[in-house]
């Protein structure tokens, strides 16, 4: 690659955000390509499921995705204390839910591992422990933490609280990049007789994939 052109140079700092681009793309190229079994898994890790078709599910990556890398718009927590594998998460359609993973209706969207750092056995039991006690809750359908139930990330985020794993942030519900209302978003509001909740505090599957005390291990193989 040559930097020079009619005696034009590209600056430094643009010449080195590349470099980090590049290098990003790759090492997540190489990331992509690894797999991991169930007995891979560890308590305590977090399942992330990839962008499907449904228009609410599109709706969620349109607005939350960070970069070219995360395509998330659901996740639950990995508990292996129990005869066989299951996840813990929040569901629209059944609530709070503890599913082995051979029902997970998620997995023919494909599963991503991703395991908390320096997370100890105790505090991953105390998570789990957590989000058990509140199996049965309904889905948290306005997106809005202080209501009643918990809608995925959320509840992800309130296991693993105590341990500041995770941040909250103001959600946005405009397109990304853009400063466009996101038109499935408004619908979705206007049926429920509310106003979009925009720069309330919350989270999401992408913007927590992202966090820096987050480790991935690969894609989820049975």
């Amino acid at each position: 690659m040559h930097l020079k052109s009619h005696n034009t140079f590209l600056s430094l700092p643009i010449v080195l955000r590349l470099i980090t681009v590049l290098l990003s793309s790759l090492m997540f190229s190489i990331s992509a390509f690894c797999q991991v079994k169930p007995t891979d898994l560890k308590n305590g890790d977090i399942i992330f499921v990839a962008s499907a078709a449904s228009a609410l599910t599109q709706a969620i990556d349109a607005v939350t995705q960070t970069d070219a890398k995360t395509h998330f718009v659901h996740m639950g927590i990995i508990a292996k204390n129990t005869a066989k594998l299951s996840i813990l998460h929040a569901d629209t359609e059944t609530g709070v839910c503890e599913q082995l993973l051979d029902s997970f209706a998620y997995k023919p969207n494909g599963l991503f591992v991703y395991r908390i750092e320096k997370l100890s056995e105790t505090a991953a039991s105390e998570a789990i422990a957590f989000a058990r006690k509140h199996i049965g809750e309904p889905y948290n359908y306005t997106y809005i933490l202080p209501d009643t139930g918990f809608y995925c990330s959320e509840y992800v985020y309130a296991a693993f609280e105590p341990f500041s794993i995770f941040e909250l942030n103001p959600m946005t519900f405009k397109n990304s990049g853009t400063d466009q209302m996101n038109e499935t978003w408004v619908d979705y509001y206007k049926k429920l007789g509310i106003e979009v909740p925009e720069g309330a505090l919350g989270c999401n599957p992408n913007g927590m994939a992202s966090s820096p005390n987050l480790v991935f291990i690969g894609q989820l193989i049975k």
